[in-house]
């Protein structure tokens, strides 16, 4: 037995439902648009520290480089002082002889 206004109740309870429906996909609709907008500035962030990282690498690469070239130049620079050190004994045990005065003698 239907009851009057029984179909009336439940086509508006239907559109109700039908409105409730269309209200939720547009906020996952939005809620996707937001999630994706999120994933592509995780990308964009993570594509920017591996940049970051291989500069890193780069430059401790240089470092390392810049390092090694120091390290011999200390080593030649050593090694002049102590070639001009040799010269100087030299050159005083000649004047102490008498044969680097400038030939006054």
């Amino acid at each position: 037995v239907a009851r009057p206004g029984g179909q009336e109740a439940f086509a508006e309870a239907l559109q109700a439902s039908q409105d409730e429906n269309e209200e939720l996909r547009g906020v996952a609709a939005s809620l996707e648009h937001k999630l994706r907008s999120q994933m592509e500035e995780a990308h964009r962030a993570n594509e920017w520290g591996l940049e970051l990282e291989r500069r890193l690498v780069d430059t401790e690469d240089l470092l390392r480089a810049s390092q090694t070239h120091l390290g011999e130049a200390q080593s030649r620079g050593d090694f002049l002082e102590r070639n001009l050190a040799s010269l100087k004994k030299e050159l005083d045990t000649l004047r102490a002889a008498g044969m680097g005065d400038g030939g006054d003698a």
